[in-house]
């Protein structure tokens, strides 16, 4: 909210400035993260706060991989199959899904279509983990 005892408001106003700063705010950069990814970052993390404690121990009941596991050269075997955004493959990788129904459910909500050949040699890279 703005208030006018603030000697910037007009100008705030004027350009669409809702912060009550006098400095613009730089947008957040977003990253896609694996569970095993965000997992291995938290458990390095000497003093967590409760936030992070919640997040690590969300993020643990749904690793489908062990902890250890290094998953960039998953993540590069399955982009060679097919062009994908770095999200759905975020997403097939911490999901692990077992069927062709499960892995098209995924692509669908990214709108991305696959034939059954990218869709079967997905699920390989998968099962070989």
């Amino acid at each position: 909210m703005l208030y006018p005892e603030n000697k910037n408001w007009k100008y705030r106003k004027k350009n669409n400035i809702s912060t009550c700063s006098s400095q613009e705010v730089a947008p957040m950069k977003i990253t896609y993260k694996t569970n095993n990814e965000v997992f291995n970052m938290l458990s390095n993390v000497e003093e967590r706060t409760p936030s992070e404690n919640d997040t690590l121990a969300y993020v643990e009941k749904f690793l489908k991989y062990d902890k250890d596991a290094d998953l960039k050269q998953l993540y590069n075997d399955i982009s060679k199959v097919h062009k994908l955004p770095r999200e759905a493959i975020v997403k097939i990788i911490d999901i692990k899904p077992s069927s062709t129904e499960e892995l098209m459910a995924i692509l669908n909500s990214y709108n991305v279509a696959a034939d059954n050949k990218v869709l079967d040699s997905i699920l390989d890279i998968l099962r070989v983990l």
